[in-house]
């Protein structure tokens, strides 16, 4: 087992304050289990209320520095292919494993408790089973984080049009792609990404985060039609909304909750600005208060060219994450210890290779980060970059 930040400490102490809070904590558990059964007959999932009542006994402290790696839905729900990277993860410095529960196209990955999601059946046919997944990764001493997109909902769209982003005509707007959106300004549709939330923490996840948590950024923006007017009329910023929507949700989902945000990795640069939100309402400013940590997504390949004077970006990936980092000091100062980056371990304007992926995570530590995170949309991550556990 590795040296990792343990337990919350209300689980330490000498052995006779242990044995005392255990011997209390006997009647609370009982009580919590025999009202779990007892409301279970009027929900379709009994044992997610025992989840849910309980959940304050085994709530973790956080690591200090969390490292951890991005697995899509249907990796986690292959015990093989999950156990692969559980095992990478044992074997190397990383203490922390990034698990979708919501897909791109607005799938739920595993048997929610979630109304919205059951009604809608959104339900994939054949969910994971967290209780497995999140006990193989407790007994190793995994940080868990459940990741899940907001706004981009394709499925929600198609069984709630009333949750819908809008056209002029009336008909579902979608992006270039021809993905449809979820309306960022409905209350609903925040209700519902709390509720995912609060499922997913009720389960036994240690994080929840949040991605797709702005407006459009491609297709005919011209187009889209709000339910909040000053959107459409332009008398309210877009970053004024994102800003009502990171409170919202730390107030229904609760201050204790560990909460984490994906944002675009020119927030950064973007950071010292009071206006400038790139257009699609999200500023660092806004997020940085209400979320436990936030994740700008630094991948170098997603860099203009002559970004900083670099030619090409993804061929000199550490250059850009210390770029970056520079370029937010107006903001952070030198304090960065709520950024946790996103960091690129995938072939995109460069083959990456041990070194271009370590550089990355060599000049995100030495500004102090909370932590980071690779990301690789097929779960084949460089074992060689990473150290060896300790």
């Amino acid at each position: 087992m590795k040296n990792r930040d343990p337990l919350h400490p209300r689980e330490h102490g000498s052995f006779v304050a242990g044995a005392l809070l255990a011997f209390a904590a006997v009647p609370v558990v009982a009580i919590g289990i025999w009202a779990a059964v007892a409301i279970a007959k009027d929900t379709p999932e009994p044992q997610a209320n025992v989840f849910n009542l309980l959940h304050f006994v085994s709530v973790r402290e956080k690591p200090q520095v969390v490292k951890g790696v991005y697995i899509a839905s249907l990796t986690a729900g292959s015990a093989e292919r999950r156990g692969e990277i559980f095992d990478m993860i044992d074997r190397t410095e990383l203490n922390a494993v990034v698990i979708d529960i919501k897909t791109a196209d607005g799938a739920i990955a595993y048997d929610t408790g979630v109304g919205i999601a059951r009604d809608a059946g959104l339900v994939t046919p054949r969910p994971y089973d967290i209780s497995e997944i999140l006990s193989d990764a407790r007994r190793r001493d995994i940080w868990t984080i459940a990741r899940f997109p907001v706004f981009e909902d394709p499925r929600l769209v198609a069984a709630r049009p009333d949750m819908a982003l809008k056209t002029k005509g009336g008909g579902f707007w979608v992006t270039r792609r021809g993905t449809a959106w979820l309306d960022p300004t409905n209350r609903e549709v925040w209700q519902y990404a709390a509720d995912l939330a609060n499922d997913a923490l009720g389960r036994g996840f240690d994080e929840v985060q949040f991605d797709y948590i702005r407006f459009p950024s491609d297709g005919d923006l011209s187009d889209m039609v709000f339910a909040d007017p000053g959107i459409n009329d332009g008398t309210k910023p877009k970053h004024v909304v994102m800003a009502e929507f990171y409170a919202y949700l730390r107030s229904e989902v609760g201050e204790d909750a560990v909460l984490s945000a994906d944002l675009f990795g020119l927030t950064m640069d973007a950071s010292a600005s009071e206006t400038n939100d790139l257009r699609i309402g999200q500023r660092m400013r806004d997020a940085h208060p209400q979320f436990s940590v936030v994740s700008p997504m630094v991948y170098p390949s997603h860099y203009p060219p002559f970004y900083d004077g670099i030619q090409r970006p993804a061929a000199v990936p550490g250059e850009i994450i210390r770029a970056t980092f520079d370029s937010s000091k107006g903001f952070f100062g030198e304090d960065f210890g709520k950024i946790r980056p996103w960091l690129q371990d995938f072939n995109l304007g460069a083959i990456y290779t041990p070194e271009m992926v370590r550089a990355q995570i060599d000049a995100a530590e030495s500004f102090g980060v909370e932590g980071w995170l690779l990301w690789d949309p097929r779960n084949t991550y460089t074992e060689a970059a990473l150290k060896p556990a300790q």
